[in-house]
């Protein structure tokens, strides 16, 4: 038995996903424990009122039937609430089970908050020999008896056995001194109670800034509002995630027309404030471009340049964050697409390639190889990765609008973004001129091209106009 000063709930969820937003509640079970003792039990399927996925149905073994004749959340919310009332909220994983029910209460008007005890951190902390924490290794670890796996009660009454269990083990005072330790980094103070940042259902741009004012991470989404939750609701999944979402206090916005212009604007505050936790898109100052020649024989082949701009793309057929990262990837193609590691600039010396010894070059190398074949392979192998011949004659206007006519006009030549004008429904403009060619710019301009967005309009601009369009 254990003992705490204040009533605790344990609780668990079973849900149509892993959305609070999107996706809703199918299952609560919930125990009460006051003084050492459950005074209290709780056990019901809801009507989701909404498509139950197989893989749920599959994993519960609740069928789609069964919660057509379930009560709806609404109609069991009232018997929920007061047996949560002035308890310490326990789950496993508990951000999942905490969200949920917590946007099941929002959407009918009702106001949720309690302290938090997450039995997974519980667990690491108590018993950290172990590597796997998840229910299921507790419940088998443990020896624990569960009926029903996978069913909300059941799997309540779990994390409450675990737990006097583990008193039994360790000492009452143990188990105090950890819940005092876990209760000061609850969920509260993790920027669970989003709703009070007033986040955009829009699409755009949101940093995560640390207590110094740090640049933490720079994220854009279709929906802001939703993409920002989905960090601190699922930020169990995944450690880098976790601590992420534990440094973060302040979250700042920046809503756009549509997902170009936050893939842009992303892009772009990447580049510029080198957000700790992003890696890929941070700005280099010299990237590994592979350059297409030919030799005297003919034979197509490649030339490793390091640069720091790009001014003329039409010979590029790949571009590298590193050597190291260029060298594998083209020894990669040659094996692939029976090229010679020599003529793609990557082995060195006399006589044949190394892949010619293996059988997986045609001869190239020696000049064995007829020029017209290697050179298709040649082009077929860098189709993708070479930098895509320009669609259009001149330049090319982008535009982006939103409903209320607020906008983005995006000039584009080349690949190269050389200006972004944004302007609002009230007539306000304001211009932004670009720094030339991109390689992540030119990615996602690639993908709208192809795509063509239906809140994205393209028209061409006559030779000797732009500077009178981006003024207008």
């Amino acid at each position: 038995m254990f003992v705490y000063k204040k009533p605790l709930v344990f609780v668990d969820v079973e849900t149509t996903g892993t959305s609070p937003i999107r996706d809703r509640v199918i299952e609560v079970g919930v125990l009460r424990v006051e003084d050492g003792a459950v005074v209290q039990k709780f056990s019901s399927l809801i009507n989701p009122k909404t498509h139950l996925p197989p893989n749920i149905s599959s994993l519960t073994g609740i069928d789609p039937f069964s919660l057509t004749r379930a009560p709806l959340f609404e109609e069991v919310s009232y018997e929920v609430r007061q047996m949560l009332e002035g308890a310490m909220f326990i789950a496993h994983n508990v951000r999942f089970d905490y969200a949920f029910l917590k946007y099941e209460f929002k959407r009918l008007g009702i106001e949720y908050s309690a302290d938090t005890m997450d039995t997974l951190k519980f667990s690491r902390m108590l018993y950290p020999k172990f590597r796997k924490h998840d229910l299921g290794s507790i419940i088998q670890r443990h020896n624990l008896e569960v009926t029903n796996r996978h069913r909300a009660f059941d799997d309540a009454k779990a994390l409450w056995d675990f737990i006097c269990k583990s008193c039994n083990e360790v000492g009452e005072e143990k188990i105090h001194e950890l819940f005092k330790v876990i209760n000061k980094n609850r969920l509260s103070s993790s920027l669970l109670d989003m709703d009070n940042k007033n986040l955009p259902d829009k699409p755009g741009v949101y940093i995560f800034y640390g207590k110094a004012g740090e640049t933490l991470y720079v994220g854009k989404s279709k929906n802001i509002r939703e993409r920002v939750l989905s960090h601190f609701y699922n930020d169990y999944l995944s450690q880098k995630e976790m601590e992420m979402t534990k440094q973060t206090a302040d979250i700042k916005t920046v809503t756009t027309p549509g997902e170009l212009s936050a893939l842009l604007l992303e892009s772009q505050m990447i580049k510029d404030e080198a957000p700790i936790f992003n890696r890929m898109l941070r700005r280099k100052k010299e990237f590994i471009v592979a350059m297409q020649t030919e030799n005297e024989s003919g034979y197509r082949t490649i030339g490793l340049e390091t640069l720091s701009a790009i001014d003329n793309h039409e010979n590029i057929i790949g571009i590298y964050k590193s050597k190291r990262q260029a060298k594998e990837t083209l020894y990669e193609i040659a094996k692939e697409h029976r090229l010679c590691p020599k003529l793609l600039g990557v082995e060195k010396g006399k006589g044949r390639c190394f892949y010619s010894q293996l059988g997986t070059c045609d001869g190239a190398c020696a000049g064995e190889e007829e020029v017209k074949i290697y050179n298709k392979k040649f082009k077929q192998a860098f189709a993708k990765t070479k930098i895509k011949q320009w669609p259009y004659d001149g330049t090319i206007c982008i535009k982006e609008e939103d409903l209320d006519g607020n906008g983005i006009a995006l000039f584009v030549n080349h690949w190269k973004l050389l200006a972004s004008v944004k302007y609002s429904n009230d007539g306000t403009t304001d211009t932004m001129e670009s720094e030339g060619f991109d390689i992540d710019t030119y990615k996602i301009l690639v993908r709208v091209l192809m795509d063509k967005p239906k809140n994205c309009t393209i028209e061409r601009v006559k030779e000797g106009l732009l500077n009178q369009s981006i003024n207008n």
